[in-house]
Parts: C-alpha cells; structure tokens; sequence
C-alpha cells in the first residue's frame, strides 16, 4: 500500500486509482509529444519523460494494493499531484458514470470534505470534487510545489530546519530524477497504517 498522511478511504482509493488509471493512459497514447504533455503537466514534465512518467504511475497503481507499506518520494507527489489536479477537473466537468456509482456506494463521512454528493439527484448532476481538500486529508505536505527560488536563498543550515526532503531541490528545479529517488521504499517503522507518528 501507498503511505498517505491519512489511510485511504475505499472511495479515496477510487479517486486514486481513477486519475493514476487515466493518466498512465493518457501520457503516451494521448499527448503527441513532450510540448503536449508539459502543457497538461507543466512541473512533472520538467523532471519526467512521458514514458517514465507512466511507468512510475504504473508503479504506483502496482502498489496500491500491495500488503505492505510503501512511502512516496517528492518526485512521486508531484507526478500523483498533478494527475490528480487534472483529473479531478475533468471528472468536475464530466462526471464518468462508473466513478460516480461507485463513489456514492463507498463514500464514508470522512470522504464529505472533499466529495460533494447531491442527495437529492442520483445521477451525474451535483457530483464534484474538491481537490485542494483532498489534497490537504491525504497528502503530507506540497513541498514539492515550493518556489525554487526560495530554497536558492537559504542557507544549508535553514535549509535542515525546514525538515524537507532531499528530493525537494530537484523536483522544484525541474530536474530529472536519479533512479534511487523512484524507488518506493518500504515503511520500517510506527503502526501498521503506514502514517507518520
């Protein structure tokens, strides 16, 4: 399983599965060439090719269901951010039918911050998205999304105060990953939910 800072609801996993789903379609059969894909995802395309942009998302989905826990680096949030953020707008401005069945069979309380479920319609009219919520219930932070600039003016010992990762200076500047920075490593240590503390 992926860790996120909160367990996956079903329905959350259904979001999950949809956007990385869509997208590892998409990158290569869709956008013609690498100016097409940057305008889609313009800071994955930066650090990521098409065709490894996919095989991580593959990876990704591989994992999902995986019995134990795997942490996520920032190459990965932002490659799973961004398909997410395109994604959830599609889906806001054309709900798909088989998503939307199975969100209203799995939506939980904790799922109502985020999806918006109109009870008093039972077909596509008043389903959405709110993706920066879903955004703050299961990812650790956006780091990733910082100003790389601002990390230009720090100081290394700054730098360490912050309590970023490592990658975080090669996501925001737009580099390319080095392949140990894909690697999904798995949880060694806390509770068997795969969240921090």
């Amino acid at each position: 399983m992926l860790s996120f800072q909160t367990p996956l609801t079903a329905a959350a996993r259904e979001i999950i599965v949809y956007g990385l789903k869509v997208a590892s379609d998409e990158i290569v059969d869709v956008y013609e060439d690498h100016g097409a894909w940057a305008a889609a995802y313009p800071l994955s395309s930066a650090c990521f090719t098409r065709e490894l942009a996919r095989g991580v998302l593959l990876e990704l989905l591989e994992k999902l269901d995986a019995p134990e826990w795997y942490l996520l680096t920032d190459y990965h949030w932002l490659l799973v951010y961004e398909c997410l953020k395109e994604h959830i707008a599609l889906f806001n401005d054309g709900p798909v039918p088989s998503v939307v069945t199975h969100l209203r069979a799995l939506a939980s309380d904790q799922d109502m911050t985020y999806l918006h479920l109109s009870k008093r319609s039972r077909g596509m009219a008043g389903v959405s998205l709110d993706f920066d919520e879903f955004i703050d219930v299961y990812f650790w932070d956006t780091d990733f999304l910082t100003d790389a600039g601002l990390f230009d003016n720090l100081t290394a010992e700054a730098k360490q105060h912050l309590g970023v990762s490592g990658e975080v200076f090669g996501v925001t500047h737009g580099l390319a990953p080095h392949p140990d920075e894909l690697i999904l490593k798995r949880w060694q240590e806390g509770g068997t939910d795969g969240t921090k503390g």
